[in-house]
């Protein structure tokens, strides 16, 4: 009967570990970067609005302005707003470029043609 217990388990083994059990013991390392991503994809969004706000206050502010320096403070809100935007855009679009260049998926996985070795 163990022999027969010990075969069986043998063969059931390759089952078990193709087995995908999620149990939620509480925040691991994994929902803290899924959470922390989740809200940086809400925030990205609210930030280039903030910078292209403040870009267009620099503008009205440069324009209404009567003297040198009134004008002077618009122009550098308004430059400070395209840095904060090119600056906000850029690291966005090497996050993107990184994630397509390498193959990571939503999931922080790589795709299937991307992994060494494995020829499709």
């Amino acid at each position: 009967m163990k022999k027969f217990l010990g075969a069986l388990a043998t063969l059931l083994t390759p089952f078990a570990t193709f087995a995908q059990i999620t149990v939620s013991t509480g925040p691991n390392a994994g929902n803290i970067l899924q959470t922390i991503g989740t809200l940086l994809g809400r925030i990205i969004p609210i930030l280039i609005t903030l910078g292209l706000v403040y870009f267009i206050w620099g503008m009205v502010n440069y324009i209404i302005a009567k003297d040198d320096t009134k004008k002077a403070a618009g122009r550098d809100v308004m430059l400070q707003g395209i840095i904060a935007l090119f600056l906000m855009v850029s690291i966005f679009g090497v996050i993107r470029i990184v994630n397509n260049t390498f193959g990571i998926q939503q999931g922080g996985t790589l795709a299937p043609s991307q992994i060494p070795g494995v020829v499709l």
